[in-house]
């Protein structure tokens, strides 16, 4: 290294240039980044699309993501497996058509089990979140609960 501060004493150096430059931008310098900032996050911001749910007293919506977390804390106590991914399908109507859950399974846990009780406690999150109405009856088309084990764990406290 040729002439000046070496190492940590270098990086100090640039680092009491830097914020002597940063003090001496006025208010309203300071606004235009703070501006730009919220720009940046108003872009990134990704609304959640709206699930349709039904009660007594007519229908409202609820936040894909906010089925999506119900349903994953429905399947956090499950022994023998893991939510890896749950994914939802809505209609034109934002109707629930389909959810798509991954898990994880225990090592030598009976797979088909498994399934059977993601399915089951999935179909319950759902109805207590969006409501019975809201998954359909024998005469209309109810909402398909498709499970994927995605993979298999030997340690299962991994899961």
């Amino acid at each position: 290294m040729t002439g000046g501060t070496a190492g940590p004493a270098r990086g100090a150096d640039r680092l009491a240039a830097a914020t002597a430059a940063m003090r001496q931008h006025t208010d309203h310098g300071w606004e235009q980044v703070r501006g730009d900032v919220v720009a940046a996050a108003m872009k990134a911001f990704r609304p959640s699309s709206p699930v349709r749910a039904v009660h007594a007293a007519g229908s409202f919506t609820v936040a894909s993501e906010v089925v999506v977390t119900v349903v994953r804390r429905a399947l956090e106590p499950l022994p023998d497996a893991s939510a890896d991914a749950v994914r939802l399908s809505t209609g034109e109507d934002d109707r629930l058509e389909r959810i798509a859950v991954s898990v994880v399974a225990a090592y030598g846990a009976p797979l088909l089990s498994v399934a059977d009780e993601v399915r089951r406690r999935t179909a319950s999150a759902l109805e207590s979140v969006l409501g019975a109405g809201a998954l359909g009856s024998a005469a209309e088309s109810v909402v398909e609960v498709d499970v994927h084990i995605g993979g298999v764990e030997v340690d299962p406290r991994r899961l």
